[in-house]
């Protein structure tokens, strides 16, 4: 099971700030957040922060915390009317990498209260930021079971990931990925989901770089088949009769296996309208590219990642020719939607 935390580059400056003051105790903050639950991932998606003020806490040491629950009030009522999840963060100014006894203390305490207000047996969480910024956590259950979240991703100026990364002989065709960015990049991208949406002019190239970068997992989304029109930009297709006429998604996939670089591929032949199974599956990447033409796609695909807090790199690329061999004008354009 795949357990997430997200939250915008925005709500992680605000708590660390919060969190980490300058006297060097611990400090505490509450937020209420999305739940989204598919098969094998529970993802919760922060929405809104409440920063418990300092003189509110009856007790605020290096390790140690108490505090009065009044101030969040309004949100044990959200969750008793909605299908809405608590997070509660608070900080470890030592650096201290576990929860404490005292903080399964706490928090068996506070998830017993926030089940008692909920409407649903769905988790809640709770989370530890670091004064690196870093933030671990888990999911505590109805039974009060907790088990530890996998992901925590901050969609920012700078994307951040904190997880337990699997690491991997660094394969040879990727030595000189490490040596440009280091081990450490080469493992987070290893370590990737991402979704290309469109996988023609843009797409393809992008889904190129990807793949020899050592991209870890890629869905790709197309409803169109390859016509004569798209060989002079679709990487790998050819004019042949095996080519013309299937999906784009499979040919390009089909590429990428024969690589071998150890990238999974995942294809959608469907336009994002049409399906619930493409979308959810977007959901669940860490990151988007979307490379399409059309204006609905790009309103559809942005209501998504910001929905669901999903870092979006939208990718335009318009070419004037005059028709008589000249080009009136070249442009391109890349939106980074956080």
């Amino acid at each position: 099971m795949e357990l997430q935390l997200r939250m915008t580059g925005m709500h992680h400056a605000e708590l660390k700030k919060h969190l980490l003051p300058e006297d060097g105790r611990e400090a505490i903050a509450v937020a209420l957040c999305g739940r989204h639950m598919s098969e094998g991932v529970i993802i919760l998606t922060v929405h809104d922060i409440t920063l418990i003020p300092y003189e509110e806490c009856f007790s605020r040491e290096s390790d140690i915390l108490v505090w009065s629950t009044k101030r969040i009030m309004p949100y044990f009522e959200q969750i008793g009317k909605k299908d809405l999840a608590l997070l509660k963060i608070h900080s470890h100014p030592g650096g201290y990498r576990e929860f404490s006894r005292t903080d399964d203390i706490s928090d068996r305490e506070f998830f017993d209260s926030a089940f008692g207000w909920a409407i649903n047996d769905k988790p809640h969480a709770s989370a530890v930021m670091l004064p690196s910024g870093e933030i671990f956590g888990r999911l505590f259950f109805s039974d009060l079971r907790h088990k530890p979240i996998n992901k925590v991703m901050v969609a920012g100026d700078t994307l951040l990931q904190y997880t337990s990364i699997r690491k991997e002989a660094i394969s040879d065709f990727a030595l000189r990925t490490a040596q440009a960015f280091g081990e450490k990049t080469y493992h987070l991208l290893k370590n990737l989901k991402v979704g290309v949406v469109g996988c023609s002019g843009t797409g393809s190239p992008v889904i190129e770089q990807l793949v020899r970068l050592g991209i870890g997992e890629l869905v790709l989304v197309d409803p169109d088949a390859v016509e004569s029109k798209n060989l002079n930009r679709i990487l790998h297709t050819t004019a042949s009769i095996a080519d013309i006429g299937r999906a784009k998604v499979s040919v390009v996939a089909e590429a990428i296996n024969a690589m071998g670089l150890g990238t999974v591929v995942e294809t959608f032949q469907t336009n994002l309208y049409d399906s619930i199974d493409c979308l959810k599956e977007l959901i669940t990447c860490d990151f988007v590219f979307g490379c399409m033409d059309s204006v609905d796609g790009r309103y559809l695909l942005n209501q998504l990642c910001s929905f669901y807090l999903i870092p979006y790199l939208d990718i335009g690329v318009k070419l004037e020719a005059d028709g008589y061999g000249g080009i009136n004008k070249v442009c391109g354009t890349s939106h980074y939607i956080q």
